[in-house]
């Protein structure tokens, strides 16, 4: 968490997850009962029919800095809980 909120992505790998998330997004879209599933959470959430082309756009024009500085805003360490599971 603190690397993600004081140091860049690397480009390479930044480029790497985009292109995995495009990927896993199309393959979702691959039959008509995955587009009517995709038409439904439009409806359901009351989202605008654009919701999916600017997701991609997004994932397209997001910038290592701008990842950094969410990060920052939202991986505070005063505001995380810890959860340890498991026996001794």
């Amino acid at each position: 968490m603190d690397r993600l909120c004081t140091t860049p992505v690397p480009q390479e790998e930044l480029l790497l997850v985009k292109n995995y998330l495009v990927g896993n997004f199309m393959r979702s879209m691959d039959g008509p009962f995955a587009l009517a599933e995709r038409f439904k959470h439009i409806w359901l959430h009351g989202l605008d029919y654009t919701y999916y082309e600017k997701y991609l756009q997004t994932l397209n024009d997001i910038t290592a800095q701008q990842l950094q500085d969410i990060a920052a805003k939202y991986l505070q360490r005063d505001s995380i809980y810890e959860l340890v599971v498991g026996s001794k």
